[in-house]
């Protein structure tokens, strides 16, 4: 059986929190059209507000990394933030 490790690392250097969500991209899709979407709970980080990082071993298939600032209830930005973002990720067999 083959899986991919998966390791991302996002530092908010200034500004508000952010969520990083790992979607499936199926799922991504819903998320872009607005309609509701499911993340990898396990492999997302909320509210990140300095370094969040994060090593995760998963099935073979497509997924978006998603960082985004905006509240649940809506898609309005909560200002201006800027933030690092590595990925890194391995076959492992």
């Amino acid at each position: 059986m083959v899986d991919v490790l998966f390791e991302y690392s996002i530092t908010v250097q200034s500004g508000d929190s952010v969520d990083a969500m790992l979607f499936p991209r199926d799922e991504f899709l819903r998320f872009e059209r607005g309609l509701e979407a499911e993340y990898d709970v396990g492999a997302s980080r909320l509210r990140v507000t300095d370094t969040a990082t994060e090593e995760i071993v998963l099935s073979p298939r497509d997924y978006v990394l998603v960082v985004e600032n905006s509240t649940p209830d809506s898609v309005e930005s909560l200002g201006s933030v800027l933030v690092s973002v590595e990925t890194t990720g391995w076959i492992r067999r």
